[in-house]
């Protein structure tokens, strides 16, 4: 079965996140910083009087900072069994269409510390992209 998948970048990596789960793509936001939460988690954002929790996936998934945020950056306001968390991008590509038989394991091994927050790997074009699975990610959040 074929699905659709956002595809963003963080630095020179390619990710998708499943469609479905996309509430809504937004401009950078003022964000609130909250103490003693994990490195990850960058603060709140207010979207029309909807508080998400803001996090960084460049943190989490140890990917160097390096790009400066510009006109291009956005952020991806996704719900998942009815919990809601947005995080930011470097920048939002297309939207894609993968086949389910498409998508393979992970066998890239710098990213084997975030392996159990990825669904798998799919081809398209010469691009290599990396399938997040967010329900870990916010059963750790909610924590």
């Amino acid at each position: 079965m074929s699905q659709q998948y956002v595809i963003f970048k963080l630095n020179d990596k390619y990710f998708g996140v499943n469609i479905a789960h996309v509430m809504e793509i937004i401009w950078p936001q003022k964000v609130f910083k909250v103490p003693d939460t994990p490195p990850y988690v960058e603060g709140l954002i207010n979207v029309r009087g909807k508080v998400f929790a803001l996090l960084n996936l460049k943190e989490k998934f140890r990917l160097p900072d390096t790009k400066v945020m510009d006109e291009e950056a956005k952020m991806i306001i996704v719900m998942i069994n009815s919990k809601t968390l947005a995080f930011m991008v470097d920048v939002v590509e297309e939207i894609i269409s993968i086949e389910d038989e498409e998508i393979v394991a992970v066998s890239d091994s710098s990213l084997s510390h975030c392996k159990k927050y990825l669904k798998g790997t799919a081809k398209f074009g010469d691009r290599s992209i990396l399938l997040i699975d967010f329900e870990p990610i916010l059963n750790e959040t909610q924590k």
